[in-house]
């Protein structure tokens, strides 16, 4: 009797070790599902997330461009408002530039930020308003109007078109704080100052054989000598 109980606990016990392993390769297989699960619900999760804020910020980009046209286009009636004020100068009212007050008028459409600036600008509050502000987010807008560019292929053209380009040259080169970038010398150990880099813009285009003078305090151009090869 005591043999058959010492193999009846032992088979017990074997039985009980069996089903411990079971079970610990089962809460160990289930903790890898558990954790692969979860990296996949993270990842899914985080390009959910991307997506959202992708095209959040596509719309927001569309928003200020429409917006921005709307802004231009009403340039004509705010210039009608105005015109009596130049009509009592006998002027004409000129094109304003609106663009470069962008960011300040459409601050209401923008986020709390923009919506200060605009609300100090013209001294509104905009806390009656509805359907203002832009929650979640904002745009930076900045209109660059044509006119303002450099038009370098003047350079190809007459020689009133290559005054007025090298006093626009000159004009964006001239300020101090450029100095040092004309102080540099290059491999041969030669310095370019402001006039000789407007001359080889305006020379690379032009059809003479002779260096154009960027000195814009004449009347009429010159040339200082033939042009370097």
């Amino acid at each position: 009797m005591k043999h058959l109980r010492a193999k009846r606990r032992a088979r017990r016990a074997r039985e009980r070790g069996i089903a411990l392993i079971m079970v610990l390769g089962a809460i160990a297989v289930l903790t890898v599902m558990l954790a692969e699960f979860q990296d996949e619900t993270s990842t899914e999760l985080a390009a959910a997330l991307a997506d959202r804020d992708g095209v959040q910020a596509e719309y927001m980009a569309r928003s200020a461009i429409n917006l921005a046209r709307l802004l231009l286009a009403a340039e004509p009636t705010m210039r009608t408002a105005v015109a009596p004020l130049f009509m009592l100068m006998k002027k004409t009212p000129p094109q304003l530039p609106v663009w470069e007050f962008s960011d300040r008028i459409l601050g209401a459409f923008n986020d709390a930020e923009g919506a200060g600036n605009f609300a100090s600008t013209v001294g509104l509050d905009l806390s009656l308003g509805k359907n203002l502000g832009m929650p979640g987010g904002r745009f930076d807008l900045s209109i660059v109007d044509e006119d303002s560019k450099i038009n370098v292929n003047l350079g190809a053209a007459n020689d009133i078109a290559h005054i007025r380009l090298a006093r626009e040259i000159m004009g964006l080169i001239g300020p101090l704080q450029f100095a040092t970038i004309f102080e540099q010398k290059d491999k041969a150990g030669a310095t370019h100052d402001r006039a000789s880099v407007c001359s080889a813009i305006i020379d690379w285009a032009d059809l003479d054989e002779g260096m154009f003078d960027c000195n814009v305090t004449q009347a009429a151009p010159t040339s200082t000598g033939v042009e370097d090869a």
